[in-house]
């Protein structure tokens, strides 16, 4: 991740939830986390299994995530 890219995540100030697929080859899981640690106050929920497309791979586990964050 670049420093630009560090530096503007660490600028967001609402709450925040990172859904992060395990198999996502588009975005891996380690970047994801990186991008979480430069948030503050993030959440990060994994989805095992669920690749890029994790909204039709795994929606209840989304579903569920989502509901979470909004209460």
């Amino acid at each position: 991740m670049t420093a630009k890219v560090k530096a503007a995540a660490a600028q967001v100030r609402c709450p925040t939830l990172l859904l992060l697929g395990s198999r996502d080859l588009m975005t891996p899981l380690k970047v994801g986390k990186e991008l979480a640690k430069a948030i503050t106050g993030s959440r990060t929920t994994v989805i095992d299994g669920a690749g890029h497309a994790m909204m039709s791979e795994a929606p209840d586990a989304v579903l569920d995530a989502l509901r979470e964050l909004v209460g």
